[in-house]
């Protein structure tokens, strides 16, 4: 069961780790965007931090599925780097090893589902609104 949760574990913190970098990139960039095209530093900067942090839901749609290779790949070296693999050959089958990766693939597509249809339509609505009122 430690072993199961383990991989689990270190499986998402790559992804979010992953996550975390590439939004706040996206999300700087945005707020530079945003600022020169407007020409005008008399914006407060906290309301085009908030204005553009509706963006993020968008950004983690484009950017989640090369996030998860990404960390997948990481996470791949870490363990042929520490002999993990040949240890956790020794204590789960394949069986238990399908039912984890199906069981994170399986939640990462609901997330990315949700986030797709629900979240990111709402945000990004909103963030039409804030950008109208603003200007």
């Amino acid at each position: 069961m430690k072993l199961k949760l383990y991989l689990t574990i270190s499986y998402v913190k790559y992804i979010l780790l992953m996550l975390v970098v590439f939004l706040l990139i996206v999300w700087l960039a945005q707020i530079v965007r945003y600022l020169d095209l407007s020409q005008s530093f008399s914006m407060q900067f906290s309301k085009v931090a908030i204005i553009t942090s509706y963006l993020i839901p968008n950004a983690i749609s484009t950017i989640l599925p090369v996030i998860i290779f990404i960390a997948s790949c990481f996470l791949n070296y870490q363990m042929n780097q520490t002999n993990e693999i040949s240890i956790i050959s020794l204590y789960l089958s394949k069986n238990n090893l399908r039912k984890i990766i199906f069981f994170i693939y399986s939640s990462l597509l609901l997330i990315y589902a949700i986030n797709t249809e629900i979240i990111s339509v709402d945000s990004y609505n909103k963030y039409k609104t804030k950008e109208i009122e603003l200007r």
